[in-house]
């Protein structure tokens, strides 16, 4: 697709009034730079991209402070067309998701840009050689910033066209193991959730807590992550528990969790039987120690969508539900229809806010007349950052520097800053799954400051 600069008559044509600017925050850092405007606005999830092995360096759990922020003068950094490319994929495999992306970047494009701000979409196709070569005649053009791409995948094969460039890339990919050396990964990750949740449990008196997570990447790194947050809370990880691909052993790890422990329950199993290898067996268990207590007072789901509601009635027929025990998630619950699951009632969840995405869900229906998908909100921010840095003589660039100021930034999720190892850091919320839906029980943050630990 050709280049474009922000066109005022595309969007006063498709809305019947323009809406206050939505911005990106680019907070105070230490004494130096000045800040920048406002923040706004929520919807469902996406399923998360696999390939996650472990849970990256520990992230904060709870809110630091709420430092109000001041608006700074956007004035130019210099004259000229200034080019940002925009990695989607536009057909293929991804397109849905894809072009709703392109709309909210288009967006922000919008409410932040000025006409020397040019963005450059290119369609990767979802393939990684197309992704490459698109960054390649990019950069080639002169974009001095890439967004995108959206798949694992194509992040790796950006990765060494970028580097050798010079130029920094913010993907949309939730594969925090891609992050680094230019690449910022600004996908809504697994890890900062747990981190957030685990901690927010702790603070509420639930120290005893079981995992349930497939046996797939995206379980193995929110497992790891429950293993990390919980040895820096002081919360005690009493059972976890893994399942494969089918219902059936899903149910069977939900039979296991629901037992006393794991070794009584292959007690009973070999008491039953009369071979000498069972007896052998169950000699070897009875010489055993007695086990630490494996009992829990919250359970961590790590599953969302049609999975999860598969899984809920099976742990209800357990005696496993939010009246027992506190049911926890990850941000695949930020989903409306997850939120009207009965058995789920008074479970809690991490993810940004529902009400900063509120007026951008509004906006972009009345322009698109649908909802937008979950990831819409990331090509917005990304779009929204690019033009507010633009913009700002205090920053040089898309330098590292700029783009990693330690107050962080806010836009349609709420506050979040990237780190100088390549991974997002954002401020979430705690919702409660309720009767009348999902309401938030703890406060995201407003803004960032220098953690200590």
């Amino acid at each position: 697709m050709a280049g474009f600069a922000k066109s005022a008559a595309w969007l006063g044509r498709a809305a019947p009034q323009r809406m206050a600017i939505l911005a990106i925050l680019v907070a105070l850092a230490a004494c130096a730079s000045p800040n920048l405007t406002h923040p706004v606005p929520p919807a469902p999830t996406v399923p998360a991209e696999t390939g996650l092995p472990q849970a990256p360096p520990a992230l904060p759990t709870r809110p630091v402070t709420e430092t109000p922020l001041e608006p700074q003068s956007q004035v130019p950094v210099s004259t000229g067309p200034l080019k940002i490319g925009l990695l989607l994929p536009l057909s293929g495999n991804g397109a849905a998701v894809g072009t709703e992306m392109l709309n909210a970047a288009q967006m922000a494009l919008f409410d932040l840009g000025e006409d020397r701000f040019q963005l450059l979409p290119r369609d990767t196709k979802g393939s990684p050689a197309e992704a490459a070569e698109a960054t390649r005649r990019l950069i080639s053009g002169g974009a001095r910033l890439v967004l995108g791409p959206l798949f694992s995948t194509e992040v790796t094969a950006v990765k060494p066209v970028a580097q050798a460039a010079g130029v920094n890339v913010l993907a949309f990919s939730n594969d925090w193991t891609r992050a680094g050396d230019g690449i910022y990964i600004i996908g809504l990750v697994p890890a900062d959730q747990v981190a957030r949740i685990v901690g927010f449990t702790q603070m509420r008196g639930l120290a005893r807590l079981a995992v349930l997570a497939p046996r797939d990447p995206y379980g193995d790194a929110v497992v790891a992550a429950v293993r990390e947050t919980a040895r820096r809370v002081g919360v005690t990880v009493t059972r976890e528990e893994r399942y494969g691909k089918n219902n059936a052993e899903m149910a069977t790890a939900v039979t296991r969790l629901a037992s006393a422990s794991p070794l009584e329950d292959e007690k009973r199993q070999l008491a039953g039987r009369t071979d000498e290898a069972s007896r052998a067996a169950l000699a070897r268990l009875e010489a055993q120690p007695a086990p630490a207590d494996s009992s829990f007072d919250a359970l961590l789901i790590a599953e969302g969508g049609d999975r999860l509601k598969a899984l809920v009635p099976m742990l209800a027929a357990h005696g496993i539900d939010s009246a027992h025990v506190r049911l926890l998630g990850t941000g695949l619950w930020d989903d409306p229809a997850i939120g009207r699951l009965p058995g789920l009632a008074g479970a809690w969840y991490a993810a940004p806010a529902p009400e900063t995405r509120a007026d951008f869900e509004s906006r972009f229906e009345a322009l698109y007349h649908h909802r937008p998908q979950r990831l819409a909100t990331l090509a917005y921010d990304a779009t929204a950052l690019a033009a507010v840095l633009a913009k700002s003589p205090a920053t040089s660039g898309f330098g590292a520097a700029a783009l990693t100021n330690p107050s962080g930034f806010a836009g349609i999720d709420g506050i979040f800053r990237l780190r100088n190892d390549g991974l997002v850091e954002r401020g979430l919320a705690v919702i409660e799954i309720g009767p009348d839906g999902p309401r938030v029980i703890d406060q995201a943050p407003a803004s960032f400051e220098a953690l200590t630990n």
